[in-house]
């Protein structure tokens, strides 16, 4: 047998010779190519997702593609809808929904797509409220990041919630990121884009990507299959990058493989990653909504799982491989439509022949770190999903699971020192009804009620009870009585209906009781009031004695902190949130103070979305903004949460993720911060 390897191309005539039919590829072995994948032995198959658009896919009569090294091994996808949560990058809204508004007017045209919505404007009297989308097709009860491209300035975009009763008008960026926040007591039925002024020009809103490089499978009939037969040798290893999610902890979900139990086949629940060959199995954990590089690897006698990330692994011992030949799956296998996974899949990598060495794993894992460095901060904390019952409330795991967790001391969990922040403690309320359920911030009235429930506060006649409170009530009938929150005594009262209400100020006539009660009494009922926190899904610290510290933390030189945190402290306090002797974030009346490596800043912004160690950071719309650099002395950190020595800041933390080493891009920052806000607390 001659190979080309033996042969000197530089001393033979090509010419004459079509070479058009001819891949010069790199034989079994895959990697080496210009993506930088490394080479690994063996029969390399390899597929990967990143610069796939929903658009490219959905143009295609039988989306596919081939592998990433040419050698006509296609993946052929099924069912994908390529738009929202099933196809390229997970998007929570289809932007196609968006409507002309000035269908009238012949110098306004719009175009959409499922992630995009572009509008341009003529000379036209009339530009207000150009585009709407109707709520049903708009998630109020979340937070949406949108990019600007616009030849408008800023102050000429606005986005609004409209209605008669509660119109709220954001502002948008003429070019830049806006945070539009989440609006549960909306009431109205449409959103509008709209020119604040009649100006000529053209503007794009876009939403930003999830999980960008990463295709994602709805978890209902979704899945990608090869067009050929794919046969696992004795011995092979499959690398799966990937990000599991999970609404139902006992079912099961297909990540990858052939037929159950045979030659491989790779699954996960709420709790533990499962790895099948050979008709035996182990298993590691699974931390869902977390990104994982999963390597499984077998040979006549042993199997190996093991997270390429956290370096959690099992080995098991096998019989030789049971022979199953058959096409390969990605999110299901051929025998249950019941088990396709909820997962993001960035690729997947079989060496077949090969069982690779604990270099070559290493290697795998630093072109994954090169492809997706905003998945991979070293250190990394969350709040979300916490709340104040928790057994385990006063410790925020570090989400990397290095052991570096984030400690709280002297938090009171309830009203404003703890999760959430709440204007009452309701169990501080007086209970007039025997059977009433209660938390620190829900009440539950079931069986027979009593026309009141409530607490007792001594007020001065004509004195304003300031109230700062929305509350969700559900369970009310037309056969209630009405529901009402004041004092039951006077007309200072509000009717409660089901839904999110605002309770604002109320003044007194006179001292007495106030509180939660039903206009009469009757004899059934089971209605649930409970507080919306002014911070959900943040940690509030009371600025007088809470703290949280993580210690023993390694930074170098080099690093990028990314996160999502406020400070709110009305004077000047040397406290807000520090990795110290690193990087100090002081609060100043509308303002904080950066001190990094004793050089000191001063930026008129409350909270900044990410900060790198060569001066750059950005604020709420990712624009930059520059802080002074001092010089590096030591690698050592502790973290610190609303505290200074004896100085106490308030501050509403929700995420922060420490890349070491490693000074991110603009563009990486903000991935980083989109996949913080993803993740939950452990």
């Amino acid at each position: 047998m001659i190979t080309l390897n033996n042969i000197n191309l530089s001393s033979i005539d090509l010419s004459g010779i079509d070479l058009r039919g001819i891949k010069l590829g790199l034989g079994g072995r895959g990697g080496g190519s210009s993506d930088g994948f490394p080479v690994l032995p063996g029969d390399v198959t390899r597929w990967h997702f990143g610069g796939l658009t929903n658009e490219m896919m959905a143009a295609m009569d039988d989306p596919r593609i081939e592998d990433a090294d040419h050698k006509g091994r296609f993946l052929s996808f099924k069912n994908f809808a390529w738009k929202g949560m099933s196809g390229v990058g997970g998007y929570e809204m289809n932007f196609n929904l968006w409507r002309n508004n000035v269908s009238s007017i012949p110098d306004f045209s719009m175009s959409t797509t499922t992630t995009s919505v572009s509008v341009s404007v003529g000379n036209s009297t009339y530009n207000n409220n150009l585009i709407y989308i109707h709520i049903s097709n708009w998630d109020i009860n979340k937070n949406h990041w949108l990019k600007v491209t616009s030849t408008y300035e800023d102050g000429d975009l606005a986005f609004i919630f409209y209605n008669d009763s509660n119109t709220k008008k954001i502002g948008l960026p003429a070019n830049g990121y806006v945070n539009i926040l989440a609006y549960p007591e909306f009431k109205g039925s449409y959103m509008y884009i709209s020119t604040i002024s009649n100006k000529q020009g053209s503007f794009t809103i876009e939403q930003l990507p999830l999980y960008p490089g990463f295709i994602l499978g709805d978890g209902v009939d979704d899945f990608a299959v090869t067009e050929k037969e794919l046969n696992f040798e004795d011995t092979y290893t499959v690398y799966t990058a990937f990000i599991p999610f999970q609404d139902d902890p006992i079912r099961g979900m297909v990540v990858c493989g052939k037929d159950f139990k045979k030659d491989f086949y790779l699954y996960y629940s709420g709790t533990h990653l499962t790895y099948y060959t050979s008709g035996l199995n182990d298993f590691i954990p699974v931390h869902i909504n977390q990104f994982h590089i999963i390597v499984c690897k077998c040979d006549k006698t042993n199997a190996v799982i093991k997270n390429l990330i956290t370096g959690e692994s099992k080995t098991f011992s096998v019989s030789e491989l049971i022979n199953n030949p058959g096409v390969y799956y990605l999110w299901r296998y051929y025998q249950a439509a019941s088990y396709y996974a909820k997962a993001a899949i960035a690729g997947q990598i079989i060496a077949n022949g090969h069982f690779t060495t604990d270099e070559e794993d290493e290697n795998i894992l630093n072109w994954h770190k090169k492809q997706y460095p905003w998945l991979f901060p070293n250190q990394a904390w969350t709040v979300v999903g916490k709340t104040n019952e928790d057994e385990d409330r006063a410790t925020i795991a570090n989400i990397t699971g290095n052991g570096n967790d984030l400690v709280l001391s002297n938090f009171g969990f309830a009203e404003g020192s703890g999760y959430g922040s709440y204007f009452w403690n309701f169990k501080n309320f007086q209970d007039w009804n025997t059977v009433t359920e209660v938390t620190n911030s829900k009440i539950v009235l079931k069986g027979s009620a009593s026309n009141f429930w409530g607490s007792q506060i001594v007020k001065t006649v004509g004195e304003e009870l300031h109230i700062v409170s929305k509350v969700k009530v559900t369970g009310l009938t037309d056969e209630m009585p009405k529901l009402y929150f004041g004092k039951f005594d006077t007309g200072d009262k509000l009717q409660l209906t089901n839904g999110i209400n605002n309770i604002n100020k109320i003044i007194f006539a006179q001292y007495g009781w106030y509180g939660f009660g039903f206009e009469e009494a009757f004899e059934s009922c089971n209605v649930t009031i409970e507080q919306i926190p002014e911070y959900e899904g943040y940690l509030v610290t009371d600025g007088v004695d809470d703290t949280g510290r993580a210690v023993g933390l390694t930074i170098s030189k080099d690093f990028t902190l990314v996160g999502e945190w406020i400070l709110f402290s009305k004077t000047s306090v040397n406290a807000g949130l520090s990795i110290h002797p690193q990087i100090h974030i002081f609060n100043q009346p509308e303002a904080i103070k950066i001190v990094f490596r004793t050089a000191g800043k001063t930026l008129p912004v409350k909270s900044l979305k990410a900060i790198c160690s060569d001066g750059r950071c950005y604020d709420e719309n990712w624009s930059e903004l520059k802080i002074n650099v001092g010089e590096f002395t030591d690698n050592k950190g502790t973290l610190f949460v609303a505290s200074n020595g004896t100085n106490y800041a308030q501050i509403a933390f929700k995420n922060l993720g420490i890349y070491d080493n490693h000074i991110l891009s603009k563009d990486d920052c903000i991935k980083a911060y989109n996949y913080l806000q993803t993740l939950k607390a452990k």
